[in-house]
């Protein structure tokens, strides 16, 4: 592993959910390991401000490729030397000093990449994806997916025992890495990101709450069930609120 894999952020807070609760957001961008490496047009910026353009590929919420005519390999860029990027029509930044909460769980991240849903109308919406284990019970077939989202390195005081109990032994299950996506919101007025856990009733109060103004918006949230909360959803209902709202 070369010096710079080796300080690459790995995601290492367990917390275990039941199979359903989190739905993943296809991005034609962000891929999993096993997916091969498709570079896409687009540009980016670096610390020193200068947009450049070249073929992107996103590898990881740490980590961009970029190709280049003029080089032979492509070039690694690491979430601290990037401020923003677009690959196709897909717009990403750097989150610096930033805070996730899943379940009580605390998790502080320097920074990331995240894919940006919405940064106009007052309020922020971003797309942060990383690898999950789904494990399978043999017994009763539940399905339990852990949420990986901490830093290997850098990381500052993450709760990791406090959800990894709740694991079972991976010698008597077996398990599945998948690539899914967290959504973190930005309410109009608020400091601090919040971590939207899909499908909660706590993530319907927090959205009826604060998508108010389109008439229609309103009458189309109240018809939806807590479960019709995915991350999909959420997105759309957001983005159809900075469209629409006037005030």
């Amino acid at each position: 592993m070369s010096h710079y894999l080796s300080h690459l952020r790995h995601w290492r807070i367990w917390v275990a959910l039941l199979a359903g609760v989190w739905a993943a957001i296809p991005s034609s961008a962000a891929a999993s390991n096993s997916d091969p490496q498709v570079f896409k047009p687009g540009h980016y910026r670096l610390a020193d401000g200068l947009l450049r353009t070249g073929s992107l590929f996103l590898v990881s919420d740490n980590e961009l490729l970029v190709k280049n005519e003029s080089a032979a390999e492509p070039q690694r860029f690491a979430a601290v030397q990037v401020r923003n990027f677009v690959i196709g029509t897909d717009s990403f930044a750097v989150l610096r000093k930033f805070d996730v909460v899943v379940n009580g769980v605390v998790d502080h991240y320097s920074c990331a990449i995240v894919r940006v849903y919405q940064a106009t109308g007052g309020l922020e919406l971003y797309g942060l994806q990383g690898p999950i284990e789904v494990y399978n019970s043999p017994s009763t077939q539940t399905v339990l997916q852990s949420l990986s989202m901490g830093l290997k390195y850098g990381l500052v005081g993450s709760a990791v025992g406090a959800a990894a109990g709740a694991l079972r032994d991976k010698s008597n299950a077996r398990y599945e890495e998948r690539m899914m996506t967290l959504l973190l919101f930005r309410p109009p007025g608020a400091s601090e990101l919040q971590t939207i856990i899909p499908q909660t009733k706590s993530t319907r109060s927090l959205l009826e709450k604060t998508l108010v103004g389109p008439p229609e918006l309103k009458s189309k949230m109240q018809s939806l069930q807590t479960a019709d909360y995915t991350n999909e959803n959420i997105v759309r209902l957001i983005a159809y609120y900075v469209k629409h709202n006037k005030q």
